[in-house]
C-alpha cells in the first residue's frame, strides 16, 4: 500500500515529502539495517581482494614439457598474472607427448646416426644442448668469444627443442593453442636409414608418426593444420615419390596427412607448407651485447673481399657443389 500511495502521489504531481509514513520507528529500523548491510558488504569486498592477492601472487602455473626431467616444468605467465590482458594470447603452443621412439630414443642411440665420413661422432654434436663442442683458442676477454661452437647443421631439431623448453607461452591445453609442436627428430631419424636400407625401412617411422597423430583429438580438431615440426635436413630428403630403392630419401612429405603439417627446414621444397629457415651457424650469442661486440670486432678488420663461399664438390657428382 505504501508503494501504491508513493506512486500515486508522484504521478499526481505531489512532492514525496508530503507523504506521511504511519510508522516512523520502523523507518529508523530500516535505516539501521541498511547501514549494517553496507558495512558488511565493504568488509567482504576487502577480504576478497586480500584473498585474490595472496592466492594468485603465490601460486605458480606450470605445464609439462615432454622429455624434461621429473619435477621440472615451464611457467607460462599469460594466464596467471592478475592482468586484464593475457600476454600469451595468440602465442600459446602445445607440445605433443610423442612416444620416445620418435625423439628420445633417436639421440639415445646417437652412434647409429654417425656416418663413416663424419669428422666426429654425432654424439659429440649433441653437447651443449645441440650446439656442439665449444670452440676455444680466441684471445682476449670479450664475452662473444665464448659463444662459438662447432655446430652440426643436422642438430637444428635438437637446438629448437631445447629452445622450445624455455618458451614462456607453453600450454597443456591444446584448445587454446595457436600452434601444436610435433617433437619428432625427422632428419636424425631418417639419417639412420638413409643408406643401405629399403624404402619400407626409410618410410616406416613417418608412416607410424602420422598414424599416431591422426588418432589424437588434437589432430582431429583441424586435421593437423596447426601442427608444425622442425627438420635439420632439406625438404627434398622427405619427398620421394616412387618405391624404387635407388631413389633418395623417404616419402614422409608425400603422405596426404603430412601435407597439412608445416615443416620448418633448412631448404624448402615444393609444398606450400615447407618454410625455409637458416642453417645453424657456429656463433650462438646469449645476449644482444655479444652481438654488438662481434659487430664492432668485424668493423675493425681489414676486409678486402666483399663475398665468400664455402663448399665442396660431391664425390660422385663432379658438376655439383
Amino acid at each position: 500500500m505504501k508503494l501504491y500511495a508513493l506512486v500515486t502521489q508522484f504521478f499526481a504531481g505531489n512532492p514525496t515529502k508530503n507523504l506521511k509514513w504511519k510508522r516512523q520507528p520502523r523507518r529508523k529500523s530500516c535505516s539501521n539495517q541498511f547501514w549494517f548491510v553496507l558495512f558488511f558488504s565493504v568488509v567482504m569486498f576487502f577480504l576478497l581482494l586480500c584473498f585474490n592477492h595472496l592466492f594468485f601472487e603465490k601460486t605458480k602455473g606450470f605445464v609439462y614439457f615432454p622429455g624434461k626431467p621429473a619435477g621440472s616444468a615451464t611457467y607460462f605467465p599469460g594466464k596467471l598474472r592478475n592482468n586484464s590482458k593475457d600476454s600469451c594470447l595468440g602465442r600459446y603452443i602445445y607440445v605433443h607427448d610423442l612416444p620416445k621412439r620418435f625423439n628420445e630414443d633417436v639421440i639415445k642411440y646417437c652412434q647409429l646416426i654417425t656416418r663413416p665420413g663424419d669428422r666426429y661422432s654425432v654424439c659429440k654434436s649433441l653437447e651443449n644442448s645441440g650446439l656442439g663442442p665449444r670452440i676455444k683458442g680466441f684471445d682476449g676477454s670479450d664475452s662473444w668469444k665464448n659463444s662459438w661452437f662447432s655446430t652440426n647443421q643436422f642438430m637444428l631439431e635438437v637446438i629448437f627443442r631445447n629452445r622450445m623448453q624455455k618458451y614462456e607461452c607453453l600450454t597443456d591445453d591444446f584448445t587454446i593453442a595457436s600452434a601444436i609442436f610435433v617433437l619428432y627428430y625427422a632428419g636424425l631419424d631418417l639419417r639412420r636409414h638413409l643408406w643401405g636400407f629399403n624404402t619400407s625401412m626409410r618410410d616406416s617411422p613417418g608412416v607410424d608418426l602420422i598414424a599416431w597423430l591422426a588418432s589424437k583429438p588434437e589432430w582431429k580438431r583441424n586435421l593437423g593444420k596447426e601442427h608444425f615440426l622442425i627438420s635439420g635436413r632439406i625438404a627434398r630428403d622427405f619427398g620421394r615419390k616412387s618405391n624404387q630403392k635407388s631413389d633418395w630419401g623417404s616419402n614422409f612429405r608425400v603422405l596426404p596427412e603430412s601435407e597439412n603439417i608445416t615443416m620448418l627446414t633448412i631448404e624448402s621444397g615444393s609444398s606450400e607448407n615447407d618454410i625455409a629457415v637458416p642453417y645453424p651457424t657456429y656463433f650462438h650469442p646469449s645476449n644482444d651485447f655479444q652481438v654488438h661486440q662481434w659487430q664492432e670486432f668485424i668493423r675493425k678488420q681489414n676486409r678486402p673481399y666483399l663475398f665468400s663461399f664455402a663448399g665442396a664438390r660431391r664425390s660422385k657428382q663432379k658438376g655439383s657443389i
